[in-house]
């Protein structure tokens, strides 16, 4: 008897993890070295599709281990008007990170911008095309200020992000339920002597 209720949680601690990947929902980390050698760390989960990760949710963010205002909920936005500087040029939403850090757009910020301008941290990776510089970053936080000022010295070769949490491959699920029905049918067997009656 133990052996199947151990066997049905395990099943149902492996169809907890399915559901909470329902969609492709993974986690990421990512790491972005100024050339001020100032660091921004950070994890955020996403849907991933080839180079770009959309549906941006969770979003925590330090920069030197200091942690953002309202990590773990910060809000993700994205800028609409490439190449210009103005304050309406942002979206609430729809924002992308790229592996590849060439072709990001995302504001991670701690308040609902642009609808709530009430900020005090934000990072930001941005389509900047302006002469030769395709991508644009800035940082703020009250103790540091602005790191970049001017949008600094984009590269991408300092930019970093992997998945922390795969999405189970479907093959790998049929593995587990196989194994599973194996070890709860066997548990079955072996208890079916003890209950015969004689």
């Amino acid at each position: 008897m133990k052996s199947i209720f151990r066997a049905l949680a395990v099943t149902a601690s492996l169809f907890a993890s399915f559901a909470a990947h329902a969609g492709g929902v993974a986690t990421f980390d990512f790491s972005y070295t100024f050339d001020t050698n100032q660091v921004i760390t950070g994890s955020f989960n996403g849907i991933q599709n080839g180079n770009l990760i959309t549906d941006l949710s969770h979003i925590s963010v330090s920069l030197d281990g200091t942690p953002f205002n309202g990590s773990g909920s910060l809000f993700a936005a994205s800028y609409t008007a490439a190449g210009s500087d103005c304050p309406t040029c942002w979206t609430s939403g729809g924002a992308v990170v790229s592996i590849n850090g060439q072709q990001s757009n995302f504001l991670f910020v701690d308040s609902n911008f642009p609808s709530n301008g009430n900020y005090s941290n934000y990072f930001y990776v941005i389509p900047w095309p302006n002469g030769s510089q395709p991508n644009a970053t800035q940082a703020v936080t009250p103790s540091t200020g602005v790191v970049d000022y001017y949008n600094g010295n984009y590269n991408s070769a300092n930019w970093s992000v992997h998945e922390v949490s795969p999405v189970p491959e479907p093959e790998t699920l049929a593995m587990l339920a196989i194994g599973l029905a194996v070890v709860v049918f066997a548990a079955k067997k072996k208890r079916a002597p003890g209950m015969q009656m004689a």
